[in-house]
């Protein structure tokens, strides 16, 4: 019975530790979503500062990365979007969608041969519908 009675604390610590790791998890969830909800209505500063606020809650959140990506590239700001993409896929290797978008930045600066290289990739793993950028490459 005494060790049970040390054991229960520490357990009631760790739930509470859990609780509060899967709440900011949720939360920064719903951030991502209002700020895609911020970038349909052409508001990219809002929709970066909640982007912001979810990679703070949640640095593994991977679609927080791609998203906040998207609205660097969506500025022009080639390099902060292509670290953002190498993060998102960093933490999910399987987001098609991510090397899809990392690639036509890459195409857009110039490196045809690391953007065929994330096309490829993005459907090799079931991104649809891109052959038309891809059959350019060698």
């Amino acid at each position: 019975m005494k060790k049970l009675s040390r054991i229960l604390p520490i357990l009631f610590i760790f739930s509470l530790l859990l609780s509060s790791c899967q709440d900011k998890k949720k939360v920064s969830f719903e951030k991502v979503r209002e700020g895609v909800r911020m970038v349909y209505r052409n508001d990219n500063a809002g929709a970066k500062k909640l982007f912001n606020e979810a990679i703070e809650l949640d640095p593994e959140n991977a679609e927080a990365w791609y998203q906040r990506a998207n609205t660097y590239a969506d500025e022009g700001d080639f390099d902060q979007a292509l670290s953002d993409y190498n993060e998102a896929i960093r933490l999910k290797p399987t987001y098609a969608d991510a090397y899809f978008n990392r690639g036509l930045v890459k195409k857009y600066m110039g490196n045809e041969e690391g953007a065929c290289a994330d096309f490829r990739k993005a459907h090799d793993l079931g991104k649809e519908n891109i052959v038309d950028y891809f059959k350019h490459c060698p």
